[in-house]
């Protein structure tokens, strides 16, 4: 697998001096069972930083407790949540300071699942099976979103399975938080990681991850942009075509 990531402090961020409050971590969590995971921080709240830092923390904690094989997802986002608010008061802030979103993939012996929570995209070309989780704001308004506070329902997340068979077709991962300024529409976003995945699956991490430092600032704007990415050594052999893939409530 090739993995890695960039993100980018946003102009409004930097004319302020505060910290880019995107956090992002991709990789093994062991030999055959790999995480992917995104966050953004609520731009209200004091300590947004701290709250995604510690979800990318919790992501990699819940994904070794199950070994990434998700049995039951409802335990999986539990233990997420239980992990996440331990993370946030170890660093001495108040929950309430420190709300993020979380964009959460698991690779593993059981196959691929998706995980969401608020803004931003997470997207999984895998043939005719390729999926994306997104929020199309049909329930909010656009500048809402659902977040990781002190209580947050089963219900808020959404999340996607694909099984071992369909997983054998895997091509790539991406995902993005919402400063990636992409159109928000499902065949767009699944148009985008097949060609993300098609256009750099073999090459070296320091070679994508400099691409994306030239193209992503036009995607860019006065908010944080990242995106992360997880792709296979060299793309398997599938049919083309596309499934779309409704948000699955847990």
């Amino acid at each position: 697998m090739i993995c890695g990531g960039v993100s980018l402090q946003g102009k409004a961020h930097a004319r302020r001096e505060v910290p880019d409050q995107d956090a992002y971590w991709v990789g093994p969590v062991f030999d055959d069972g790999w995480l992917l995971c995104v966050s953004d921080g609520v731009g209200s709240c004091a300590h947004a930083e701290v709250g995604s830092q510690a979800l990318c923390r919790a992501a990699w904690q819940a994904a070794l407790i199950c070994g990434c094989v998700v049995e039951n997802p409802e335990a999986f986002l539990r233990d997420l949540h239980e992990i996440w608010l331990a993370e946030v008061r170890v660093c001495g802030m108040a929950v309430k300071d420190c709300c993020a979103t979380a964009l959460v993939g698991v690779l593993g012996a059981d196959g691929i699942w998706g995980f969401r929570l608020g803004d931003g995209f997470l997207a999984i070309a895998a043939g005719a099976d390729s999926i994306v989780l997104f929020d199309d704001k049909a329930d909010g308004a656009l500048d809402e979103t659902v977040s990781l506070s002190e209580e947050v329902p089963l219900e808020a997340w959404t999340s996607v399975h694909l099984g071992p068979s369909q997983s054998r077709a895997f091509a790539g991962m991406i995902a993005a938080t919402d400063g990636v300024q992409f159109e928000q529409e499902r065949e767009t976003l699944l148009r985008l990681v097949r060609e993300f995945s098609e256009g750099n699956a073999g090459l070296p991490q320091a070679n994508i991850e400099a691409s994306m430092r030239e193209w992503m600032p036009q995607y860019g704007g006065y908010d944080d942009t990242t995106l992360a990415f997880l792709l296979p050594d060299a793309l398997p052999f599938v049919t083309d075509g596309t499934k779309e893939e409704e948000n699955g409530d847990v």
